[in-house]
């Protein structure tokens, strides 16, 4: 029994551990993530980085794509949506957590000092409350 725990330490120190790798001077966190529908297309703005797509998922695959590293949609505190059904599919999405504070704004807000007074004034609406609907 002993021997088989050696092997899965000697094969861990070897192979190294089965863990994505990242360097930390390329991981983008977002604070403040800003998701827009319009004329048939979806634009997703943060701190970090922009995209738009006819999808949710090509928004955000053009998000990843022109950023300067990898970004961080599960650090995001704060979500702008026009509306509840931009947030049912950013829930099901599994992009973001549950507990992100939900705003509602219809136009493009300047992604610079979001975070900071989204932060001085809280929303009660937290992301997993609209799976209700």
């Amino acid at each position: 029994m002993k021997w088989h725990i050696a092997i899965a330490a000697a094969l861990c120190l070897w192979l190294g551990l089965p863990f994505r790798e990242y360097r930390t001077t390329q991981l983008l966190p977002i604070k403040t993530l800003q998701v827009l529908r319009q004329e048939e297309k979806i634009y997703l703005i943060s701190e970090a980085a922009e995209g738009e797509g006819q999808t949710l998922v090509k928004c955000v695959a053009d998000a990843r794509k022109k950023a300067a590293g990898e970004l961080l949609f599960e650090t995001a505190q704060h979500l702008v949506v026009p509306d509840a059904a931009l947030a049912r599919e950013l829930l099901r999405s599994e992009l973001l957590r549950g507990s992100v504070q939900v705003y509602f704004s219809d136009v493009r807000l300047e992604p610079q000092g979001l975070s900071e007074y989204f932060a001085a004034h809280p929303s009660e609406l937290r992301l997993k409350e609209f799976e209700k609907d």
